[in-house]
């Protein structure tokens, strides 16, 4: 896996970049690290859950990726309201 690492840190370092990195295959127990046990702003990492999350829901057709989603907080839940006004993801 040092190998894997290693390319991985070079595509970092020609990239001009601090990368952080840890992968795993599900169910299975080896993993490649790069810096994972630095700290991260929880934004850097929550924004994959939302990418895969609407991913998913445009994969299955519950949304639309031209559409655009606004996201308001209202009595403890987070609530959404489609727009047609434009596009947050181009």
């Amino acid at each position: 896996m040092n190998d894997v690492r290693e390319r991985i840190q070079d595509v970092f370092t020609q990239a001009g970049v601090r990368g952080r990195l840890h992968a795993r295959r599900v169910g299975h127990a080896e993993s490649v690290e790069v810096d994972a046990d630095d700290g991260v702003v929880l934004a850097s990492v929550f924004k994959i859950v939302v990418a895969v999350a609407f991913a998913r829901a445009v994969d299955e057709g519950a949304l639309d990726p031209k559409e655009r989603v606004i996201v308001r907080q209202r009595a403890g839940r987070a609530q959404s309201e489609r727009t047609r006004a434009g596009t947050m993801w181009r």
